[in-house]
């Protein structure tokens, strides 16, 4: 077997189960590596090579990144031996080669390997990884390969979908993956992103399968190569299908809705809170259902099947299975270390029969029972700020709907602008606060304590502490490895003081703003660019109330929304974008 000398990654392999895990990417190939003739005997088998998307940002200084999959195997043997991964360069030459024993598979006679490796990240380019098992015989299995892309950082990749707006609904085959296949142009969807790196995107405000717009409850997976449909109808206003409270079935289905609250946890399941939809029959309005989807299956967890119910606060602090909040739409949310999911204002019902508007509770939820945090019960209530950079048991957010939220690496939640009140009585608008919560008390961190505040953008790609967007609302977010917080688009103030949709990115590292690309005028169109592409011209339209995540590499994924193509027309999209950051 040939060796390369200078080896620049390192593997883990460990045996899971014989479940085989969801996944992305990855692709297969019959025969012996290496060009090596196989023997006969019991050789070893593998399949279903799953990875994520594996973009990274070029490093010239050396480095590398790790992609982290997972294979399945069979060894009628059980006499696994070694695992080798090769990776060559786009003219098919061989830049690395190692194999690595295998002990924790010794006895093993199938299961799906967890493995990782790092890849090197000092040359830009498209790569192939293959990889095998060898047996004690040294007999090898069939090889599985893989690519991965390193691209000159902070660009912008357009991925799929189209740079027109106003796309219908490919839906194919329902839970088969095809690259014909792609959602209708929408906003307001939810979005999660799982363990394996696949995307997932539910709902919204679009276009289905005939052509027609309003609200869904499709729900898709995107692998890094091809969109699948995964449940759902592919026609809008479905009223939900609920059963049983607490139990899971074929037939459940939240019914259509945008703005919903999302979440994935710890062991990959799905979460969806309220929304504004259709309810069990079939009536409009907002939802304070939650459900979970496990990736087969929906159940209803709590919440009611019908629209417009008003919250049971109970106690402040301390959990109830009566609690629940009200009927909302378009509310903040977080999921912690623990496991808990947080969710903060929108817009709904309060504590009264008859109270709706913009809020500003914050709840958690333990996977039991709702607690109320902070806050009012109440809807319209303003902000109280306190002093700027200073933690304050009274200080609380304004009642708002559209807030940005990430949470950062110490836990901490962070919370930025949407619309609402500020800190006058009778101000409500476009907000550009950012607030942190670390678990007891709320600080007024950096913006404005009024609404309608227009961006200081500086100089682009400089931080600076007098930098801050502009007052916004339904802007996307994320947070990277390093742990920035990041912020796109909205509607909202520009730098002279218009309002429209924003195509600006910015990042936060916790002390100051910096502005990183796009425009600081409004109503910008989209440079698409050649598609899957990296380019530093290269950059998504002004819109609002897109989708995003973020994957195990820092980098940013941003799906649709409403705002501006490539024509400069103005409407509802489906273009899947990919942001690499370069390293810090």
């Amino acid at each position: 077997m040939k060796r390369h000398l200078c080896s620049r990654f390192v593997i883990g392999l460990t045996v899971l189960s014989t479940a085989v895990l969801p996944g992305c990417g990855g692709g297969s190939s019959s025969g012996s590596p290496g060009g090596l003739p196989s023997t006969s005997g019991n050789e070893p088998e593998i399949s279903n090579l799953q990875y994520p998307p594996a973009y990274v940002a070029l490093n010239s200084g050396g480095g590398s990144a790790t992609i982290a999959g997972s294979i399945d195997f069979a060894d009628p043997d059980g006499d696994l031996a070694t695992f080798t991964v090769e990776i060559y360069d786009s003219g098919d030459i061989l830049l690395t080669s190692e194999d690595y024993p295998l002990p924790d598979l010794d006895g093993e006679a199938s299961g799906t390997a967890e493995v990782s490796f790092a890849i090197p990240t000092d040359i830009d380019g498209v790569f192939t990884f293959q990889v095998f098992l060898t047996d004690e015989t040294e007999l090898d299995s069939n090889s599985l390969t893989g690519i991965f892309t390193v691209v000159e950082g902070d660009q912008w990749i357009w991925i799929s979908g189209s740079d027109i707006w106003h796309q219908i609904g490919a839906y194919g085959i329902k839970g088969t993956p095809s690259p014909t296949d792609s959602p209708g142009a929408r906003n307001g969807a939810a979005s999660w992103i799982d363990p394996s790196g696949n995307l997932w995107l539910f709902g919204g405000y679009g276009r289905d399968s005939a052509a027609v717009y309003g609200r869904i409850n499709d729900l898709w997976k995107f692998d890094g190569t091809e969109w699948t449909w995964i449940s759902g109808s592919d026609v809008i206003a479905q009223p939900g299908v609920y059963g049983t409270r607490g139990v899971a079935d074929p037939a459940n289905v939240p019914g259509a809705r945008q703005y919903s609250a999302s979440w994935i946890d710890s062991s990959g399941n799905l979460w969806l809170f309220g929304g504004s939809g259709y309810d069990s029959a079939g009536d409009q309005g907002n939802l304070n259902d939650l459900w979970k989807f496990d990736g087969t299956e929906w159940t209803w967890v709590s919440g009611s099947d019908v629209i417009a119910q008003p919250g049971v606060y109970g106690t402040k602090g301390e959990a109830d299975p009566a609690n629940i909040p009200g009927a909302r739409a378009q509310a903040a949310s977080w999921i912690d270390s623990s496991g808990n999911f947080w969710l903060f204002g929108g817009t709904g019902r309060d504590s009264t029969v008859a109270g709706s508007g913009p809020l500003n509770d914050l709840w958690k939820f333990d996977g039991t029972s709702w607690t109320w945090i902070s806050g009012g019960d109440v809807c319209f209530q303003p902000g109280v700020y306190g002093t700027k950079g200073e933690a304050d048991p009274a200080n609380v957010p304004g009642t708002r709907f559209s807030a940005t939220s990430w949470i950062d690496s110490s836990g901490n939640f962070w919370l930025f602008g949407g619309y609402g009140r500020d800190s006058t009585v009778a101000g409500s608008g476009q907000l550009n606060d950012l607030w942190k919560f670390d678990g007891t008390s709320w600080t007024w961190v950096s913006g404005g304590d009024v609404c309608f505040q227009p961006g200081v953008y500086g100089t682009k790609g400089e931080a600076d502490p007098a930098n801050v967007p502009g007052a916004r609302y339904s802007a996307p977010s994320w947070t990277d490895s390093n742990g920035n917080l990041w912020l796109f688009g909205g509607h909202g103030r520009d730098s002279v003081g218009n309002s429209g949709p924003l195509n600006d990115l910015w990042k936060f590292d916790g002390t100051s703003w910096t502005w990183i690309s796009g425009s600081d005028v409004r109503n910008q169109k989209g440079v698409y660019g050649a598609k899957s592409e990296a380019d530093p011209a290269n950059i998504p339209g002004a819109r609002l109330a897109a989708s995003s995540w973020t994957d195990s590499n820092g980098n940013l994924w941003l799906f649709g929304g409403e705002g501006y193509d490539s024509w400069e027309n103005s409407g509802r999209l489906n273009d899947l974008w990919l942001y690499v950051p370069a390293p810090d």
